[in-house]
């Protein structure tokens, strides 16, 4: 049985599309601080039908740092 495709969490469509890109840093803004000579990645995913980026910190070592270095949501 093949496993069920994933949907939008905005729409509902399966058109979701990811690829995995640098947090940034060098020439532009970083966007995950995590030090100075970390570059943690994101795996970014697109709804090519409502248009909804979400982004994810693949890394657990980088979601580890996050921990420490970030203040908790409440």
């Amino acid at each position: 049985m093949p496993d069920k495709a994933k949907t939008c969490r905005n729409c509902g469509s399966e058109e979701l599309y990811s690829k995995k890109v640098h947090s940034g840093g060098f020439y532009g803004p970083n966007l995950l601080p995590l030090g100075m000579l970390a570059s943690p990645m994101f795996r970014v995913e697109v709804c090519t039908d409502c248009g909804l980026v979400e982004w994810f910190v693949p890394g657990v070592a980088d979601r580890k740092k996050i921990r420490k270095l970030f203040k908790r949501s409440n």
